[in-house]
């Protein structure tokens, strides 16, 4: 069982740091990145230089300083806006293609909506086709109130809808529909191969959902992994799996496809060479 904690001040949680052996320079400034930035989320990475936080060991490591803690953060920051800005292309890419190649099988009425067109193992249909249709409900776009007649949605073409509903939605429906070919003409399109396509569209939404949410990175596993190709693993530089840097190279395959100029790989590789402690904890996540 977890013992409740006291609500603690802001001089109150530097003044705990502190008592813990955390270096700090400037008393000001720490209490000012605390208040605009969650003790919490503070602590999720310093965690990570105390000795045994697990069995409350939550000394830290001598000469470990806020400013440390401060640069990793920043660092995360960076990386989710690079992560970001290359899943934008590869999601907007990918809805495309799908819906072009679902609009030229199924027609234009919602077969998205119909149970019949997903395999029998679907884990929750009901819930994901009504998930469906409350984005399609919710959705205030002007090109699903054209074809939507109250709360009817059989109308509602795909590529209509393939605009509204959420990616990490449109990953669980390309995964389960019952024919695939829709599917395997959008990895075609992109030059992806046909196996696993769909799940590395569920680790991308995933991913993005992660770092939209300002979620940590740094030294942290996933629960979904990106499938590696093993001539990927051999010319990386040895990380650990599942992780963040395994994101990195599945992206950088898709990105790639889509735009063989991307420099993005190179940027992210020089950026992580520059901050050596924190590519460590994406390379190697060890959570403490």
């Amino acid at each position: 069982m977890v013992m409740a904690k006291p609500f603690l001040t802001l001089q109150q949680q530097l003044d705990l740091l502190l008592e813990r052996g955390l270096v700090v320079a400037d008393k000001d400034l720490a209490i000012g990145y605390l208040r605009r930035n969650n003790y919490y989320r503070f602590s999720g990475y310093a965690r990570e230089f105390q000795r045994d936080p697990r069995n409350q060991q939550n000394q830290f490591i001598p000469d470990t300083s806020f400013d440390l803690i401060v640069s990793l953060m920043d660092a995360d920051r960076k990386l989710r806006r690079y992560l970001l800005q290359a899943l934008e292309p590869i999601e907007i890419a990918s809805r495309s293609a799908f819906a072009y190649s679902a609009g030229r099988i199924f027609g234009s009425e919602a077969f998205y909506l119909d149970r019949v067109n997903y395999l029998e193992i679907t884990p929750g249909l009901d819930a994901l086709l009504e998930k469906i249709r409350a984005q399609l409900r919710r959705s205030g776009q002007p090109s699903v109130e054209r074809y939507r007649n109250g709360n009817d949605l059989s109308q509602v073409p795909i590529w209509v809808a393939i605009e509204a509903i959420s990616f990490g939605t449109f990953a669980k429906l390309s995964q389960y529909l019952a024919d695939g070919t829709a599917i395997k003409e959008t990895a075609d399109h992109l030059s992806i191969q046909h196996t696993g396509f769909s799940d590395a569209l569920h680790a991308f939404s995933n991913l993005r959902n992660r770092c939209a949410h300002h979620g940590q990175l740094w030294n942290r596993s996933f629960d979904i992994a990106f499938k590696v190709l093993p001539k990927e693993r051999r010319d990386a530089p040895e990380f650990k799996h599942p992780g963040s840097y395994g994101g990195i190279i599945v992206i950088n395959r898709w990105l790639k496809r889509i735009d063989p100029q991307s420099t993005w790989f190179e940027s992210v590789s020089d950026f992580l060479k520059e901050h050596p402690v924190y590519a460590d904890g994406i390379l190697n996540p060890r959570m403490k």
